[in-house]
C-alpha cells in the first residue's frame, strides 16, 4: 500500500511539474480569460495592419506566409469588460519595455501586462478589475 501511495504522489508531482514548469501560453491564458467572462478570438491584426487580402497572402513568398501564419496562431483579440487588447506569445520573456518604447515612438497609447513570454497589450489603460483578472490567468 505504501508503494502505491508513493507512486501516486510521484505521478501527481510529475503532472504538476509538466503543466506548470513550462509557463503559460497565450492560448492557455486566453482560455482562462474566457472562463472569467472575456471574449477571446484569433486575431487578424497582422492582416489588417499590413492590409493583406487573401490574394496578397497567396502571392507572399512561402517563408513570409509561414511567418504571418505562425504569428497569428499566437495572437488573440481580447475584450474584457470595457477593456480590450492583444494577447500574444513572444519569443523572449519580458518584452513589455520594448513594446512600450515602440508604441510610444509610434504615438500609440498602450499598456502592456505580462509574465514570462505571454504579454497582453491593452489599448489605453485597463481597469483594475481587468488587470486583476489577467494576472490570475497568467
Amino acid at each position: 500500500m505504501g508503494k502505491l501511495l508513493a507512486a501516486a504522489v510521484a505521478g501527481v508531482a510529475l503532472l504538476v511539474y509538466a503543466f506548470h514548469s513550462h509557463g503559460a501560453s497565450a492560448a492557455k491564458v486566453g482560455s482562462c480569460l474566457s472562463k472569467h467572462g472575456a471574449t477571446v478570438t484569433r486575431s487578424t491584426f497582422f492582416d489588417e495592419a499590413f492590409g493583406l487580402t487573401a490574394d496578397d497572402q497567396q502571392r507572399l513568398p512561402e517563408h513570409l506566409k509561414k511567418d504571418f501564419e505562425e504569428a497569428e496562431k499566437h495572437l488573440y483579440d481580447v475584450s474584457l469588460g470595457p477593456d480590450s487588447g492583444l494577447l500574444m506569445d513572444t519569443k523572449r520573456a519580458h518584452q513589455e519595455a520594448h513594446l512600450v518604447a515602440a508604441a510610444a515612438a509610434a504615438g500609440l497609447d498602450i499598456t502592456p501586462q505580462g509574465r514570462g513570454k505571454v504579454v497582453m497589450i491593452w489599448y489605453g489603460g485597463p481597469t483594475a478589475a481587468s488587470r486583476s483578472t489577467l494576472e490570475r490567468c497568467l
